[in-house]
């Protein structure tokens, strides 16, 4: 008789802890940078994260793919299984993790681009030329 193989055993468990969580999408420049952050207000209201030198706009945009957000609970042994030295070494291979939350939106971040001393001029436009409605107006 063989001795059958011993697999961990993973329980999923949601437990909604009631936080709402966001994803913040950090730009490249961001991710290894020890500069600190600091949020303030646009002149037209809106969110805008200051680091590092920069300014980002903070956007909320909705995906498809829902994100869910895992916690391990550690050992969690069922009530149901009988308490035996053979089930116990089974039992420190379970673990639970629970769902604590599925994250629906995520934030990204937009630099914003600091307006120049000097505008650029902006190109003159050329005469309208060969537009149907011109020609069907000056046949009546």
């Amino acid at each position: 008789m063989s001795v059958p193989d011993v697999m961990a055993e993973i329980s999923l468990v949601h437990a909604a802890d009631g936080i709402g969580y966001r994803l913040l999408e950090l730009p490249a420049e961001l991710v290894d940078d020890h500069a600190e952050w600091s949020l303030s207000s646009s002149a037209d209201g809106l969110a805008q994260l200051h680091a590092a030198g920069r300014t980002y706009a903070l956007r909320q945009k909705n995906t498809s793919n829902a994100l869910v957000l895992l916690k391990e609970s550690g050992d969690a042994p069922r009530a149901s299984e009988p308490s035996s030295p053979a089930t116990s070494s089974l039992r420190s291979n379970q673990s639970t993790v629970s769902v604590i939350a599925t994250v629906h939106e995520t934030v990204e971040l937009v630099e914003v681009k600091q307006p120049t001393s000097n505008p650029a001029p902006k190109p003159s436009a050329a005469p309208a030329r060969g537009k149907w409605h011109e020609k069907f107006g000056q046949m009546r």
